[in-house]
């Protein structure tokens, strides 16, 4: 909606947190597994992140506004290599989920372009942040750990951050109306 007010350098990390913040909260798959389906001839090494063609469909959109390409999935193998070396048990858990994808997060984010950043590039980041982890109708505790790390490392108050959300969950909510109307 609003990435074409981002410098290309910004657009480029926008695309990098967007791809983190898709797919952290996903369910992990052991060799196409999930957690429950996971036996003693599952290859655990071979970890995926089961991803919805929704999601895909909105991280795409961002790709095509920002007039970019998104080639490598870095992200999202950062994210699988710091889970793996948690015990199996613990790489699904919430809190965890967030520990790490803040981690990961904070790898994203260059301190100088935080220092270099025009005000507007910020709150563009983080509202159309929030859009994405509105798309499936709530923000995961998972989606809000990073969301809220987003808000800190640019200096974002409480009150501005507050105030994104509650546009992102209306205009979520308008268009989940239209939706509606449509499908009728």
């Amino acid at each position: 909606m609003f990435l074409y007010l981002l410098p290309d350098t910004e657009q480029a990390t926008f695309l990098k947190v967007a791809r983190l913040l898709s797919v952290s909260d996903n369910p992990m798959l052991w060799d196409g597994k999930t957690h429950e389906e996971v036996t003693g001839d599952t290859n655990l090494s071979k970890v995926s992140l089961d991803e919805s063609e929704h999601e895909r469909a909105i991280f795409d959109s961002f790709s095509r506004e920002c007039g970019k390409v998104y080639r490598s999935d870095g992200v999202t193998k950062e994210l699988l290599t710091r889970l793996q070396t948690m015990p199996l048990v613990r790489q699904s858990d919430p809190v965890e989920r967030a520990r790490v994808a803040c981690e990961v997060l904070d790898s994203l984010i260059d301190k100088a372009m935080v220092e270099a950043a025009q005000p507007a590039v910020p709150k563009v980041m983080l509202y159309e942040l929030m859009l994405l982890a509105l798309a499936d109708g709530e923000v995961s505790s998972v989606e809000e750990a990073q969301l809220r790390r987003l808000a800190d490392i640019f200096g974002i108050d409480d009150y501005i951050y507050n105030d994104l959300l509650e546009r992102a969950e209306s205009i979520n909510r308008e268009a989940s109306r239209t939706v509606a109307i449509i499908l009728e």
